[in-house]
């Protein structure tokens, strides 16, 4: 396994990191709603506590993200669709997985 990546993290860095570890634990559910494989390696690659945050996140919050996420990735994705040699640039970096994944997925439909 590899070395995890410190990371120092100030209030809203954390912050911004809250929707990519929901991200990250729905993909791991026997039946997901959504899948983000990215995710999932990313928060594996760092060297920090989810503990603190799983204890004192509400299921209804993480069901928020999760909603939150499948339509941001219905809109890109139609987005994608309609615009097909366009590419959208996201600010916020961790949303950079979402782009990612619909620019994966449509890529293999061709």
């Amino acid at each position: 396994m590899a070395a995890k990546l410190p990371i120092d993290l100030n209030n809203v860095q954390e912050t911004l990191l809250l929707p990519l570890w929901g991200r990250a634990v729905e993909s791991r559910k026997a039946a997901p709603r959504l899948t983000d494989t990215l995710a999932a390696e990313i928060i594996d690659a760092i060297d920090y506590d989810f503990s603190v945050i799983a204890e004192n996140i509400s299921y209804f919050t993480r069901y928020a993200w999760i909603a939150r996420s499948i339509h941001l990735d219905r809109t890109i994705r139609g987005f994608l669709n309609l615009h097909p040699r366009r590419f959208l640039l996201l600010r916020n970096r961790l949303r950079f997985c979402v782009s990612v994944r619909c620019e994966d997925r449509k890529r293999a439909s061709h």
